[in-house]
């Protein structure tokens, strides 16, 4: 069986906005539960036109032999706290 990753950080909420400005859909991975005020991509502030949901989460971990990467879960019914501790390195084989 692999290692575990290392140096996991937080869990953290993704917030998903497509843009009303530049038409990107983009997912954020922040570790906030602030409400999404800005496209990051072209900073367009009129999120009238745009649309922004928070749903799904993911957590940055490190592999010693891929490196830093992050695992997002995009289902609707995931929460922060339904993570378990140690996540494993999706590019290394178990055996």
């Amino acid at each position: 069986m692999t290692t575990p990753t290392s140096n996991p950080s937080p869990v953290q909420p993704l917030h998903h906005l497509e843009c009303g400005e530049c038409g990107w859909t983009l997912t954020i991975l922040a570790n906030t539960t602030d409400p999404v005020c800005q496209c990051p991509w072209c900073g367009w502030d009129d999120l009238d036109i745009s649309r922004v949901e928070t749903k799904g989460a993911g957590q940055q971990i490190r592999c010693k032999t891929h490196g830093a990467m992050a695992v997002l879960i995009l289902s609707d019914n995931i929460e922060t706290d339904d993570f378990i501790n140690e996540l494993y390195c999706p590019f290394c084989k178990r055996s």
